[in-house]
């Protein structure tokens, strides 16, 4: 993930021949390491089909209650995409589902 800033424009008259639009330089800064094999595989998962819900796709690996309350969380409506998804937020739901995860692994680990 990362944080685009436009820079400056670059009019047409820079170019040769000038392209019939105005032209920008960004800067793109990483905001942390590029997302480990878990967050891919989590990924993975989310768009594993496309035209069907994201819980749905998610649903074999977390359970529904999870992902209720994490969705929930999020302001993420049950029925979304994975499509429709601000790249911020998949991010923001792996770390809750991770998070549930762990605590739901505790809770399992205490009852046995």
């Amino acid at each position: 993930m990362g944080e685009g800033n436009l820079l400056f424009t670059v009019p047409p008259e820079a170019f040769d021949p000038p392209p019939k639009v105005e032209s920008a330089v960004i800067r793109i800064r990483k905001e942390r390491e590029a997302p480990d094999e878990e967050f891919a595989r989590f990924l993975k998962d989310a768009f594993r089909q496309p035209r069907k819900t994201l819980a749905k796709n998610l649903g074999s690996r977390y359970g529904r209650p999870v992902l209720e309350q994490a969705f929930a969380a999020l302001e993420l409506a049950p029925t979304v995409r994975p499509h429709e998804v601000p790249a911020r937020q998949f991010s923001r739901l792996f770390s809750l589902l991770k998070d549930e995860g762990k605590s739901n692994g505790q809770q399992r680990e205490e009852q046995h």
